[in-house]
């Protein structure tokens, strides 16, 4: 594992105005988060996790086909604050206890005309397919390793009908070394939306079953 992995920081960089703070990837997150301020249009920019410290940092692993998004206001010690919460079907798990569906909490959302939203964050499509890497659920205000580097659309291939492998920003994934890559916003020009180019979703599994072998966890 780099020395990345080795410090259990994912190095959240969160900037305000004038205000830079590094938080730690950990249960007390939400909690910084909330005594920081996060509101509408404030940035969370997460430095990208080589692929063996984003598969050894996730608890759990898994392919999912996302079924339910609702979203609510909860309580928190700085007062009601509003997460969207995601259901899917486990259609493989790859590390972790194997569970028939998957619950995620993701910190913002819409209720009315009252939006909480945090830049980068992933988003999520019911009835699309994707694999991800989670840690800290319920916890943290991102459950995914390195916000949205976490998450991993799957994309069909129209000339095979086979499933590939996309980053959050729809961007093909065309090797393991570029998850460490920094993500685009999704509507730049940079981005070819050409699914064929992006690993086999097969191929992706693969590589993560090698790396778990190698560090010797399931």
């Amino acid at each position: 594992m780099s020395a990345r992995g080795a410090t259990g920081y994912a190095r959240v960089m969160l900037l305000f105005g004038s205000i830079l703070a590094r938080v730690r990837f950990a249960p007390f997150a939400m909690l910084m988060l909330g005594l920081m301020g996060v509101t509408a249009g404030r940035a969370v920019s997460v430095i990208p996790p080589e692929f063996a410290d984003l598969v050894a940092e996730a608890t759990q692993i898994v392919r999912v086909r996302v079924t339910e998004i609702s979203v609510r206001w909860d309580p928190s010690e700085q007062g009601p604050v509003i997460h969207t919460y995601v259901r899917a079907e486990t259609l493989k798990t790859l590390k972790g206890a194997s569970q028939p569906t998957v619950d995620v909490r993701l910190l913002g959302g819409q209720i009315g005309e009252v939006s909480m939203q945090v830049a980068d964050m992933p988003e999520f499509e019911v009835g699309r397919t994707y694999i991800l890497f989670i840690a800290g659920n319920n916890r943290t205000f991102c459950p995914l390793v390195g916000v949205m580097h976490g998450s991993y659309p799957l994309v069909l291939d129209s000339a095979t009908g086979m499933e590939r492998v996309a980053r959050s920003n729809l961007q093909p994934l065309a090797s393991v070394d570029d998850v460490a890559l920094p993500l685009i916003q999704s509507g730049h020009p940079a981005i070819r939306l050409n699914a064929a180019s992006g690993l086999l979703a097969d191929e992706f599994e693969a590589a993560i079953k090698k790396e778990l072998s190698r560090g010797g966890t399931n």
